[in-house]
């Protein structure tokens, strides 16, 4: 963190074969470079916040509470299950299925 520029950034995102990320400023440069990611989404909204590549796939755990964001649960929620419901193994499939 801190150690590039934002245009230093976009060139080593650039020559990633994938990024695996969550709503990020990252996941926005990675997705306006067309670079292959797997994005992971937690409360954020997924209207307002996704990916528009078709490069990117998108990873939720569907749960009843997301998305939070634009509620009071959003600043509240200490459990997080949304994001620690997606799985290494979840991951790594998605990754797999996009470098196919």
């Amino acid at each position: 963190t801190g150690a590039l520029e934002i245009t230093e950034t976009a060139k080593v995102i650039s020559q990633l074969d994938i990024l695996i990320t969550t709503d990020t400023g990252n996941m926005h440069i990675a997705d306006a470079l067309h670079t292959p990611m797997v994005a992971l989404f937690g409360g954020t909204l997924l209207s307002k916040n996704a990916p528009l590549s078709d490069k990117a796939r998108i990873m939720t755990a569907g749960l009843t509470c997301q998305p939070c964001q634009g509620t009071n649960r959003f600043g509240t929620c200490n459990n997080y299950q949304c994001m620690k419901m997606l799985t290494v193994g979840d991951v790594m499939n998605e990754m797999r299925a996009e470098l196919r």
